[in-house]
């Protein structure tokens, strides 16, 4: 007796009969778009790339890294026309330029199938930037857009602002590695920060030169924005001012679920500001802040805070490259039976501070590169420092000294004696500085932040000693209730 075949249902061959169609019909249209191509090249007199043709039945067309130039661009722009199966472009280092974006742009103005878009490391410039921005704002189909790599100035980032700004329908956004400073970077915070409902999910301006008033805005921007989930500012230079403002918008945010702040100058004194707006967000699950100055015992404090946040959502933290040792953390658990007492913590008196450790904890806390300093005090612009601009550079940080101490400081600062500090000779006095200081926080900053460790073990001990009292009171109640005669 011969076994019964199995008995497939109609969905089943109709579902195979829809996915034999569909191969076939893709490669139907292959065909009939790389005739197009050939046709393409044949009349503008270039040789077909293999390159493009092995990409027309994927649906990612992936180009990366084969620098195929404007001119190919453009023949390969012709045959995506009306290609309904390809949504995604990978054109990442192709030597476009403005015209092989114009190619694209002027592509996507007939193309409604195409959703992502990668035009990284392509040499674009302002032209091409506001054709990708325009062509995007008028495609609300377009979700992501990747422009990293092309060099885009603060110009550049005023057109991502209005992008930004736009009821579009884009989601994810990178311009990493680009040259966007403080002007651009305040352009992108208010646009983010704007009462519009903003789509964007998704922003990388990692690798960029924000810092000051543009990491501020960003910052503040995360008080109002309710739509974007993640945040990559690493590698820029934050400092001192852009931790306190990111500390102050956490607490008001929302949304955001992960935040990238690695190596951004932030030391131990911008890491205590930062740490009072994790005492109370409920979002953040993932927080990377590795690479920046902290010693140990700021990370074993910021641990601290992180646990005695009982709605925190943190479920990854990174903190890679700190200094010193971080040793396991020991969680006990078992009732408070007594009041211990606490001995209280006096601090040493500060010694008095040199004014040259000032001028360079001044430049790590606002963020500042050696040559942002050196033109900062540079009235004149010929890249060298006086006395007398060293003085008044002084007097504007805040910082006293008398003449004999900047006669010393210059002599300890101008090593070859001309009168005047070049950028070699700071340098110089930052490296002296770091070598016999490491850039450990001072004493002031420790204090701070022992007191703030003392409060919130204070806190959690007394609820603990609530939680104790008041099951041992309803113990007693209980106990005290008639029983019930049998």
């Amino acid at each position: 007796m011969e076994p019964r075949r199995p008995e497939l249902g109609k969905g089943h061959w109709s579902k195979v009969r829809e996915s034999v169609d569909e191969g076939r019909s893709r490669k139907s249209l292959a065909k009939k778009v790389n005739d197009k191509y050939q046709r393409a090249c044949k009349v503008a007199k270039k040789y077909p790339l293999k390159c493009i043709v092995d990409q027309f039945e994927n649906s990612t067309f992936d180009l990366t890294g084969k620098k195929i130039g404007h001119e190919h661009m453009k023949l390969a722009a012709v045959a995506l026309l009306r290609n309904e199966y390809v949504n995604a472009l990978k054109l990442r280092d192709n030597s476009l330029g403005n015209e092989g974006i114009y190619h694209v742009t002027d592509m996507l103005t007939q193309n409604i199938y195409i959703t992502r878009l990668n035009f990284a490391e392509n040499n674009i410039g302002i032209p091409g930037l506001k054709a990708i921005v325009q062509a995007v704002m008028d495609n609300i189909l377009i979700v992501r857009l990747d422009v990293s790599g092309n060099e885009i100035t603060d110009e550049g980032a005023k057109c991502l602002a209005e992008l930004i700004e736009a009821r579009t329908g884009l989601l994810r956004l990178r311009a990493n590695h680009n040259c966007i400073s403080e002007s651009g970077a305040m352009a992108i915070g208010n646009a983010l920060g704007s009462q519009i409902m903003n789509q964007l999910e998704k922003l990388d301006l990692s690798w960029n030169h924000i810092r000051g008033k543009g990491a501020i805005s960003i910052a503040h921007s995360l008080k109002t924005n309710n739509s974007l989930l993640s945040l990559n500012v690493a590698w820029n230079g934050f400092g001192k001012e852009g931790a306190k403002a990111l500390g102050e918008a956490l607490p008001e945010n929302k949304k955001l679920s992960v935040l990238d702040i690695t190596n951004n100058r932030i030391d131990a004194n911008g890491m205590a500001m930062f740490m009072i707006g994790l005492r109370t967000n409920e979002t953040l699950q993932t927080l990377k802040l590795g690479m920046n100055p902290i010693s140990s015992d700021v990370a074993k404090h910021l641990l601290m805070i992180i646990e005695a946040n009982e709605k925190c959502a943190i479920t990854h933290l990174e903190m890679s490259a700190v200094e010193g040792e971080i040793k396991h953390f020991h969680v006990n658990h078992g009732k408070v039976v007594r009041n211990v007492p606490e001995k209280p913590y006096v601090p040493p008196p500060l010694p008095p501070r040199d004014p040259l450790e000032l001028m360079f904890e001044f430049k790590y806390e606002h963020g500042y590169r050696t040559l942002d300093l050196l033109m900062r005090m540079d009235k004149d612009n010929n890249m060298v420092v006086d006395r007398e601009e060293f003085k008044n550079g002084l007097l504007e940080m805040e910082i006293e000294a008398d003449d004999d101490q900047i006669d010393e400081l210059m002599s300890r600062l101008d090593t070859n004696s001309d009168g005047s500090i070049d950028y070699s000779e700071f340098v110089q006095g930052e490296k002296e500085y770091g070598s016999r200081h490491k850039r450990h926080m001072n004493m002031q900053t420790m204090t701070k932040i022992r007191s703030l460790a003392m409060a919130m073990l204070k806190l959690r001990m007394q609820k603990q000693i609530n939680e104790v009292d008041t099951r041992r009171q309803s113990t007693v109640q209980t106990n005290q209730k008639p029983q019930n005669k049998t």
